[in-house]
């Protein structure tokens, strides 16, 4: 008699057992990573900046806004791409529609990944205001306010698949 071994991972379930991927989770993992890679990726530049020149004499320039906006606009795109790609997936293994089930659980889970992003976000703002005051350049300051609101998006979604599966 064999044995049919059943995958703990990616399953799609409305109610899944606790040692189970639910579809909501799914979701909130692929958008941490989104938001993750988009943040590394200012990180990574960030520090190529830093140690090329220490902002030692550079200016806010148009390019840096630029660059900033840009990753503004990646890190919708890729919260949109990501759930397309997620519910096409989900069809294509399930052949059923991704389930649109919200409750007051979830609106409150939200509200509490919410509450972690502006907490990281107000974080980042102060070391931020701590670095001019103790009279580091503009530029670094501009640079950790900007990395903290693209991180709190790893939070907010961070904290919501914290909550979810503690069973807020």
């Amino acid at each position: 008699m064999t044995e049919k071994k059943s995958s703990k991972n990616f399953d799609f379930d409305n109610n899944p057992p606790e040692d189970r991927i639910s579809y909501q989770e799914l979701g909130l993992i692929a958008m941490m990573l989104a938001m993750f890679a988009v943040s590394a990726y200012f990180f990574l530049r960030f520090m190529r900046l830093y140690e090329e020149t220490g902002f030692q004499g550079i200016e806010v320039t148009s390019e840096w806004g630029g660059l900033v906006l840009l990753l503004i606009l990646a890190q919708i795109a890729a919260m949109i791409l990501t759930q397309i790609g997620l519910a096409i997936i989900h069809t294509i293994i399930t052949h059923e529609e991704p389930p649109e089930i919200e409750d007051e659980r979830d609106k409150l889970i939200e509200l509490q990944g919410s509450h972690h992003s502006s907490n990281a976000t107000g974080i980042f703002f102060v070391i931020a205001m701590l670095a001019l005051w103790r009279g580091q350049e503009p530029m670094l300051a501009l640079n950790i306010l900007v990395f903290g609101v693209l991180f709190s998006g790893v939070v907010n979604f961070g904290a919501q698949l914290f909550y979810r599966r503690r069973g807020f």
